[in-house]
């Protein structure tokens, strides 16, 4: 958290940094904008669209997950003059992530600043003057080179991870068992407390922060890498008639 003097250096040095856009929680999305279609993971979608219009001006994205909110930002850094490219880059915004678009349990804001700006808050991040109070970041430009692969773990770590999985397998054998029994609520309530294991097994093996609760394993950034799944296990933990079976079927194959 930012101390009082790192309140104070932002406080002075926030109104000068007149190349920050801020989208404005009035704004209004013309509902004539054509439809279009979106990837499974938006984010890198709308990075790529912005990419294919702003070429090299569009020098560094991040999208970054702020403590105890349930929104991310996506932080974009672009190059030269950026009124040329304002109406373009909230445009494509409001089309992933605008009411029709976004995901209400994930919402995505939208911070553009330019270089000097961004080179600006780096050094004051250096100097100790600001702080960074993001829980979690990924980079999604420029893009990580095909076949990276996943992160390398240490022994701790991959001990950890597979001890949470074994006891995510644990529950779902019990779900399975109570389920064929036609005991559904309590199948419910062994699938609900597999998810959570498996989700801090999922966030340590990508190398995210572990979620505290069952509330943050489908909330980004580790919402991303249930993959198909997601959807399923969203639809399951809100609605308490949802069939347990498909559920079991998603969590066996993560």
């Amino acid at each position: 958290m930012m101390g009082p003097m790192a309140n104070t250096a932002f406080a002075e040095v926030e109104a000068p940094l007149i190349g920050i856009w801020r989208q404005s929680d009035e704004e209004i999305v013309d509902s004539s904008t054509p439809k279009i279609s979106l990837a499974a993971d938006r984010q890198r979608g709308f990075v790529r669209a912005v990419h294919a219009v702003l070429q090299s001006a569009l020098a560094r994205c991040e999208e970054r997950y702020p403590r105890n909110v349930e929104f991310s930002v996506l932080y974009l850094v672009v190059s030269g003059s950026m009124a040329q490219w304002r109406d373009t880059i909230f445009g494509l915004h409001a089309e992933y992530f605008g009411p029709e678009h976004g995901d209400p349990l994930a919402p995505v804001r939208l911070e553009v600043v330019d270089c000097a700006t961004h080179e600006a808050l780096q050094r004051l991040i250096d100097l100790g003057l600001l702080a960074r109070v993001s829980r979690a970041a990924r980079l999604l430009w420029p893009e990580a080179v095909t076949g990276a692969g996943l992160p390398v773990l240490s022994e701790l770590e991959r001990e950890k991870a597979f001890g949470l999985r074994q006891q995510a397998v644990r529950k779902l054998k019990v779900a399975r068992v109570l389920g064929e029994g036609n005991l559904c609520e309590e199948a419910r309530t062994a699938l609900l407390e597999a998810m959570l294991p498996l989700g801090r097994a999922l966030a340590i093996e990508r190398r995210l922060p572990e979620p505290a609760g069952l509330n943050e394993i489908l909330l980004p950034p580790l919402a991303h890498h249930w993959h198909e799944a997601l959807i399923p296990l969203r639809l399951f933990t809100s609605e308490t008639t949802a069939p347990w079976r498909p559920v079991l079927d998603c969590l066996s194959k993560v």
